[in-house]
């Protein structure tokens, strides 16, 4: 065996960054761990049950925060379309 076994808690955060960059590399990156090591972590835990709840829980938190920057993007936008309508010359 090489190396040195990940601690609980390295290997959380590993699944947890893993579940919101769905990357090896940039997980690796933002951890300072090899990617290699994120890539076997992550194939090594990706069905156990705290897991796969983590990332369901994960992926809720993207989408919530997704759909809060998509509505204030839309209300930009029929702001800038009211003003453009009500501002053009008759």
């Amino acid at each position: 065996m090489r190396g040195k076994q990940s601690d609980k808690q390295t290997i959380y955060n590993i699944m947890a960054s893993y579940a919101v960059t769905n990357n090896y590399a940039e997980t690796g990156r933002i951890l300072k761990i090899p990617a290699s090591t994120v890539e076997k972590t992550v194939k090594d835990n990706r069905y156990k049950p705290e897991f796969v709840e983590l990332w369901a829980q994960k992926k809720e938190e993207f989408a919530d925060k997704a759909g809060a920057i998509i509505d204030k993007g839309l209300e930009l936008l029929n702001r800038r379309l009211i003003i453009s309508v009500l501002s053009r010359p008759k």
